[in-house]
């Protein structure tokens, strides 16, 4: 009997150190790599360069480079950035977009775009012209501003603001929409309500804005408050409402099959955030044969984080899809909280030369790097 009750004693101390071990583990646990597989990833990291995006910073590797699907201007679906000035609903939010491009070039592209939107002929003629106004930018300020119809096919009262600025060898797309019923054909429709024209507020907004973006080196990290978007850099409005949502795509042509993908938004609170929906989120990779590979949360730089890696295998051949997610301020967003997540995942159908062990250790790597710029607020 005395045996019997040191063997329970013993079981239990090494299950209560056992239990202890496990909850006061660190997080994330560091991967047991093979001697390739830690040469591997040292070149996948090798070159690091700091990237701006929004608020924060994360270390890249240099041969990850910002892609978009587009870099026409011309291209109404071409943004990477959205602007919600404060008063204004989600519907007259301010679109942006960037292309490097040499100044003589703009120039053309803009006189180009003038003579598209003078010749375009609306459906309704009372809605006509389709290009209302042409509006110079404020003294110092290289490009132009177009009072246009929101569409040939709607009424004249819904307006797009189509403004272009050259800064720095970077040439800033803004698309406004705007509103004006101040044409007496609309007196029926208002029904007595007062007439609403934004137009020469919504032009001072966008004046505001353009005076404040400046072009920029993708490697130039801003010393002054503001958000970093694509190629350029947005100096905080004076009143710091302005609601940001900023989202960069990288690839790298060294290494092939890999996509990092980050997202600022400094308005968006969600109700619950990803370690919350967890269950749900292991019923919806069941579906599919897959599997949540890491999840759990830790600080970064002084930032609270949680993360959910997923795999889920691909057909035909069942070879492992991968994303990761990492996020920032899912419930507590505000102006000085943004939230940010970060996601990795490979291709489709592309072979991926690289290990779970490999994937998760890269993963580690560049995702410890994220901190809030400094000076950003």
């Amino acid at each position: 009997m005395k045996i019997n009750k040191n063997l329970s004693v013993a079981f239990f101390i090494i299950s209560a150190g056992a239990i202890l071990w496990w909850y006061n583990r660190p997080y994330p646990p560091k991967e047991n790599l093979t001697s390739r597989q830690e040469a591997n990833v040292e070149k996948m990291l090798k070159e690091m360069k700091t990237r701006c995006v929004g608020r924060y910073l994360i270390d890249l590797p240099a041969s990850f480079l910002p892609y978009r699907d587009s870099q026409r201007l011309e291209d109404p679906d071409s943004w990477d950035t959205t602007i919600n000035m404060p008063g204004d609903d989600r519907r007259r939010r301010s679109f942006i977009s960037t292309k490097r491009m040499y100044y003589p070039a703009f120039l053309q592209f803009i006189q180009r775009r003038e003579k598209e939107l003078r010749n375009e002929t609306v459906v309704e003629p009372q809605d006509g012209p389709y290009l209302k106004k042409v509006w110079k930018l404020p003294d110092g300020l290289k490009g132009i501003m177009f009072q246009r119809n929101e569409s040939l096919i709607t009424p004249d009262a819904v307006q797009i603001i189509e403004s272009y600025l050259y800064t720095n060898g970077v040439a800033i797309k803004l698309l406004k929409r705007t509103y004006n019923d101040s044409s007496p054909r609309y007196e029926k429709e208002r029904d007595g309500d007062p007439i609403q024209n934004f137009v020469v507020r919504d032009i001072d907004r966008m004046n505001n804005l353009l005076s404040r973006i400046t072009g920029r080196q993708e490697d130039e990290i801003p010393k002054i408050p503001g958000s970093c978007v694509a190629d350029a850099f947005i100096a905080t409005d004076k009143y710091a409402q302005e609601q940001e949502d900023i989202y960069r795509n990288y690839l790298s042509d060294e290494i092939r099959g890999l996509k990092v993908s980050l997202n600022m938004d400094n308005f968006t609170k969600g109700s619950d955030a990803v370690l919350q929906r967890t269950g749900q989120i292991e019923h919806d990779l069941a579906q599919v044969n897959g599997r949540i590979v890491r999840k759990g949360a830790f600080d970064v730089n002084g930032l609270y984080v949680e993360e959910m890696l997923m795999m889920a295998p691909q057909p035909p051949d069942s070879k492992p899809r991968y994303s990761f997610g990492l996020y920032i301020n899912e419930k507590t967003t505000s102006y000085n909280n943004p939230e940010l997540t970060v996601e990795l995942n490979n291709f489709p159908q592309t072979p991926l030369p690289y290990s779970q062990e490999e994937l998760i250790a890269f993963w580690d790597a560049i995702t410890h790097t994220i901190r809030l710029r400094p000076n950003a607020f």
